[in-house]
This record gives C-alpha cells, structure tokens and sequence, in this order.
C-alpha cells in the first residue's frame, strides 16, 4: 500500500483540531503491535494511532474525546481502504497488460522464460507487492476467451460489464480486468480460488462456461494456469496460464477448458525450438510423396479416428461411421503415400506428431507476421 496514504487526512485533522502529530516506525522486537489501522493507545501525554503494522502516529495537543478519537479512526480506515483498492485495481491492470503482451510473444520465447527464473522475474517487474492483491495468496489466474454470433454466424466481441457481473454472481471477487489479445477476440483475467486438483478445477469452470452461454449469451472457453502459493509464485502462474491457452493448439479439437499440467507432454513439445521441429518434419516425411499440408482432411480424419480407438480398427471405424473394409482401404492409402501403417502406434504417432507440428509452425508464422505489423 503507499506509504503517503496517511498524511492527507491526518493533515486535514490537524489543522481543523489544532494538534500536532509525528510518524513513528514499529521497529523489530517492540512491544508494540501488530495494530489494526485505527487502533489507539496511550504513551505519557499523547495518543498513538496505529497506520498499519509498521507505522503508527503520535498525536500531541489532541483533546481527551473518545468520539473526536472515533471519528480520526473511521476516516483513515476510509483512507486505507480507499487507497488499497486503488491499489488493487492497478495492480490488477499491471497483471492483464502483461498477460496480453505474453500472449502475443512466440511460445519459445514464452518456454524459456519459464525456465530462466531470474529472466521472468525482471520480465514481472516487481508486479508481486502483497498489500496490492489483499487475500489473493492463494490460487490460480483463469484466462477467459469469449465471442458471441450473429444469425449469420459472424463471430462479434461482445461488452466486458454484461460478462463479468455473470462471472462476479458464479464467483465473488475473481474478475481482474480485461486483456487485449492481438486476434481482436475479446479476454479477461480472473483469479481462481484454491481447488481441490485438477478434476475438481475443470468443473468448476465448466460449470462457469455453461453459466455465461446461458446468462450471458456468450460462447466462451477457458485456460487456467499453475497455482500460486505466495507472492513468488505469481509470474509462474501468470505465465503459465498464457502457455496452457497456446497448448490447446496442439490438440485435434479445442477444448473449452484447459488446464496447466493436464496434459504434461505438451510441455516437452512447446519447449522445443522451432528448427527442432522442421528438422524431425524433414526427416519423418522424406520418403513421403505428400506434405502434410496437403493431406486430404479424411486422412487427418482417419488418423485421428484410430488413435481415439487406441489403434483398434473396428472400433475406428464405428467411431468414424464408416465400413470397416473403407476404413482399411484409406489405411492402405495413408501407408502407400506416407510410408507410415497408422495401425501401429509408432507410425500413428509420428505421423500425429508431423501433423501437430505442422499446425503449431503455421501458427507461429501468423503470430509472427502480426507482430511485424
């Protein structure tokens, strides 16, 4: 909280009551305190105030009133409250300005902050002081993505207020602004109290999603980040939370919530550079007679039908609605112009992987091209 907060209406007091008063520091191993803000005690002739739980006034000249005493007490907790507030909404700004700015870097760059503890740290900015965030020890950053559609199917940004009083009536206390992202889809912040794990984190925000599609007409989704447990904790679980939102794109379909840590081989892929990847691209398709960018989309159809079967191809083909005996024959198809049998789980695998990274490096290519603009 700012220090200064106090002389404004002590100023005020003095002048209006004609006493004087002195700022005194609680210094380690005195008697004194901790005080709440307004408590008051006696030293000899003058009556002490305390600030906060380090700082106190020395009033000399005030007249022996108790109610002159209570009414010096209800102002400056107005003072502090007021002034911790403010401090709360800027620390909260602070926090979502850095999220969209983390959220339009490449994720390389975002990984390898990760791992650079010093790096994230000055990367944060000192966003940590525990007077501006109050209770908010404990818990997660919630990353909410939200559009609505016309009848024509245009997808519109919809007004923050109509969403946040759905999301403050689910949750009190959570909504911590707005964040600007580069797509032009509109996104705010929220910090998610402590949950059990990760199953019981999923249906809470699920439950939050069905909550604004009904209420507020929205179709929104969700990413939520590691859980913080002190102030240090918080650049990891801002970061975080940018990273599982980037995760849902490696995935064959987008989940309307996603979590840090559900799904922790996606962090080995993020971690690694993009000439990793176009170096294993090069090596699994060269004897390939097609890119992957020109796959027709009933490959990537069939591929993923038969890893969702674990490799079972009567189940794939139920899965899929289609004839067991048309499903092996784009089996062959995929065999003959990969090189890669989809029915053993290497060849599944690698060529998953080849579609994945594919994806991401188009991905990143368009991220790159705005942030040029």
């Amino acid at each position: 909280m700012n220090r200064d907060w106090w002389h404004e209406p002590l100023h005020y007091w003095s002048q209006a009551l004609g006493f004087h008063y002195r700022i005194r520091h609680i210094s380690t191993g005195s008697e004194l305190g901790p005080f709440a803000v307004g408590t008051w005690w006696q030293q000899g002739d003058q009556w002490c105030i305390a600030l906060d739980t380090d700082h106190f006034a020395c009033l000399s000249g005030l007249v022996d009133d108790t109610r002159l005493r209570d009414a010096l007490s209800w102002t400056l907790l107005q003072a502090a409250g007021q002034t911790e507030k403010q401090n709360k909404d800027l620390w909260a700004a602070k926090v979502c300005e850095r999220c969209g700015q983390w959220g339009q870097q490449s994720v390389p760059d975002l990984v390898h902050l990760l791992s650079n503890p010093d790096g994230l740290r000055a990367a944060w900015q000192g966003q940590t002081a525990t007077s501006l965030v109050g209770a908010r020890l404990e818990g997660r950053l919630v990353w909410l993505h939200w559009s609505w559609r016309e009848s024509s199917g245009e997808e519109l940004a919809t007004a923050d207020e109509p969403l946040r009083t759905v999301v403050e009536a689910y949750q009190p206390h959570t909504w911590l602004g707005p964040v600007d992202t580069s797509a032009g889809i509109r996104s705010a912040l929220l910090w998610w109290p402590p949950v059990i794990d990760l199953m019981d984190l999923q249906q809470q925000l699920s439950e939050l999603l069905g909550v604004v599609e009904e209420d507020a007409m929205v179709f929104a989704q969700a990413s939520a980040g590691q859980s913080a447990e002190d102030v240090s904790d918080w650049p990891q679980a801002l970061l975080t939370t940018v990273l599982a939102w980037h995760q849902r794109s490696w995935l064959d379909s987008s989940p309307r919530v996603w979590c840090w840590g559900q799904r922790p081989v996606l962090q080995l892929f993020q971690a690694l550079p993009t000439s990793v990847w176009q170096s294993f691209l090069d090596g699994a398709l060269q004897d390939s007679q097609t890119d992957c960018g020109d796959w027709p989309e009933e490959w990537r159809i069939t591929l993923h039908g038969i890893l969702a079967a674990n490799l079972n191809v009567s189940e794939a083909a139920r899965l899929l609605y289609l004839h067991r005996n048309t499903l092996l024959n784009r089996i062959e198809r995929i065999r003959e112009r990969t090189g890669y049998d989809i029915r053993r789980f290497e060849d599944a695998a690698v060529l998953w992987l080849v579609s994945a990274i594919t994806r991401q490096m188009e991905i990143e290519t368009g991220r790159t091209a705005v942030a040029h603009q």
